[in-house]
């Protein structure tokens, strides 16, 4: 099993995983015990799945150590950038700001996150590419 600091460090990890278990993934990240939440049945196929890929989410995780994962939410995303809620979410569905949807159907983006260009993205000439520092 590969160390936490390790998983969280590589790139682009959320995005590697099955749609299906990211947001599983990343409430476990975020230090949420998941048997708690979602019914058992869920849990042993989702523990399943993340240990394949290197995740024991029947184990807490510890956050006081991993503490380098952070979502905003789409509000603070469009404050942030000055735009627009709506924009951000086109952003989003377009794939130009990466994030995922979680089980509410809400938007979560991983904080750093990176903005990347669209040919008609006139609004977002200012910042081509933006990587939102992680203390934000």
């Amino acid at each position: 099993m590969k160390p936490i600091q390790q998983l969280i460090e590589q790139k682009d990890f959320l995005d590697s995983l099955p749609s299906a278990s990211r947001r599983y993934a990343a409430a476990w990240m975020a230090g949420q015990d998941l048997s708690l939440f979602v019914p058992c049945s869920t849990f042993a196929r989702q523990a399943k799945i993340l240990l394949q890929h290197g995740i024991d989410i029947a184990k807490p995780c510890d956050v006081t150590k991993s503490g380098l994962v952070r979502f905003l939410t789409v509000s603070e995303v469009a404050e942030y950038l000055k735009i627009s809620e709506r924009r951000v979410r086109d952003l989003l569905h377009r794939g130009c700001i990466p994030g995922f949807k979680d089980k509410g159907g809400s938007w979560c983006i991983r904080a750093p996150f990176t903005i990347k260009p669209g040919i008609r993205d006139r609004d977002l000439n200012s910042f081509p590419v933006l990587s939102l520092p992680s203390a934000y």
